[in-house]
């Protein structure tokens, strides 16, 4: 059993660091592929109409595909939108890109022997694509460096990119490997970026919502890996399982939570959560709901839940009120408290200090109840956590 719980570990912490690393390394040989010597390397707008390949994309201006390696090959897609321009990357797998090269091959050859008109996108890109979280990005760039700016205007293969201040960089699409949506704001010509784990406190939920196709791995006290997912923007999934070496039996949680926002400043969230130990009788399930108050660089959380039991003067209930302070770039002081009423009533204090980069965070915290001070000794449990955050 420690073996296994040490591997299991293990892995987790691999896959994490190896993940990011291994989706941005470029090929050495990074030169875009023609699908056809018609087109070139580049397919522009009229060629993308004319041939119907990707669809009637509003504001299309370039579509260029990379082989990154043997069974993997890129496609780069840009557009103007509005007031900002936009570029999404789309991994194809060999065989697409065959199929396509073919589809592609095909249409040219009818388009020559007579005046063809295509009624459906030879490889139709959905709107739902081009969807971001955020103006302000990240770009990683093929020789590692990096830039923070947002995407003005698309000429062509061409992004021309505006930093936060002012500064317009004319960057040719080959050279990008990534684009990272930032939660932020630029404030006197810098970029002031946010808490991106706006979901939680350092455990209990707020009334933020984990938008669609974004989730967040955590890690509570290194052996509860836990892992959370918004299959909707306004309904979300959570789950974890302990992995403690050498016990018998582990915790198991899930939790799905829906999200209602009521205003800008405004969240009102409810959910239910389901805790067990396996190998063990009896389990947790607790019904709640929360509202968020303020903006993501301040706001308090209040909030109720009430376990579902047979008896219902068994139950008792649970109140949470929860605080966060934004005080830098990259820290925030949060503050969750509770009140348990069961058979005895307790109240569990905790404050701490959250570090956070664009797609990490980690939590540092004391928690504490009245009791402790009168027992003598140290009289605060430590709390650490530490998440990684994927998505849009």
């Amino acid at each position: 059993m420690k073996n296994r719980s040490f591997v299991l570990c293990l892995g987790w912490f691999c896959a994490l660091f190896a993940i990011a690393p291994a989706a941005a390394a470029p090929n050495a040989d990074f030169t875009a592929l023609a699908l056809h010597e018609s087109l070139g390397q580049m397919i522009d707008a009229e060629e993308n109409l004319r041939y119907l390949i990707f669809g009637d994309i509003d504001g299309f201006t370039a579509a260029k595909i990379y082989p990154i390696d043997a069974d993997k090959y890129r496609m780069h897609l840009l557009r103007n939108a509005g007031e900002r321009a936009q570029m999404v990357f789309v991994d194809l797998p060999a065989e697409s890109f065959l199929q396509l090269r073919a589809g592609v091959q095909t249409r040219i050859d009818r388009a020559l022997d007579e005046d063809a008109q295509f009624k459906e996108a030879l490889f139709p890109i959905e709107e739902a694509k081009w969807t971001e979280s955020g103006v302000n990005k990240k770009l990683v760039l093929r020789d590692g460096s990096q830039l923070i700016g947002v995407f003005k205007r698309a000429q062509g293969d061409t992004l021309i990119v505006e930093t936060a201040g002012g500064l317009q960089i004319a960057l040719p699409d080959m050279q990008i490997s990534q684009i990272i949506d930032l939660r932020g704001e630029v404030r006197e010509g810098k970029f002031f970026r946010l808490d991106p784990n706006t979901s939680r406190l350092f455990f209990s939920p707020t009334g933020r919502s984990l938008k669609s196709g974004n989730g967040y791995f955590a890690d509570y006290y290194i052996f509860f890996p836990t892992l959370a997912y918004g299959i909707a923007d306004y309904f979300s999934l959570s789950g974890g399982i302990s992995l403690l070496p050498g016990s018998t039996s582990q915790l198991i949680m899930l939790a799905p939570k829906f999200t209602f926002p009521l205003s800008p400043r405004v969240g009102v969230g409810a959910g239910f959560m389901y805790l067990t130990l396996t190998k063990e009788d009896g389990s947790l399930k607790l019904l709640y709901a929360v509202t968020t108050i303020g903006d993501d660089r301040s706001a308090i959380t209040l909030g109720a839940g009430v376990p579902i039991v047979a008896d219902a003067e068994e139950g008792g209930f649970i109140l949470l009120a929860g605080a966060e302070r934004q005080i830098s770039n990259s820290v925030k002081l949060i503050s969750e408290n509770w009140i348990i009423s069961a058979e005895e009533t307790a109240v569990l204090f905790s404050g701490g200090v959250r570090f956070f980069g664009d797609r990490l965070a980690a939590d540092i915290a004391l928690m504490t109840m009245k009791e402790a001070f009168e027992e003598g000794g140290f009289p605060f449990i430590p709390w650490v956590d530490f998440s990684v955050f994927f998505g849009k």
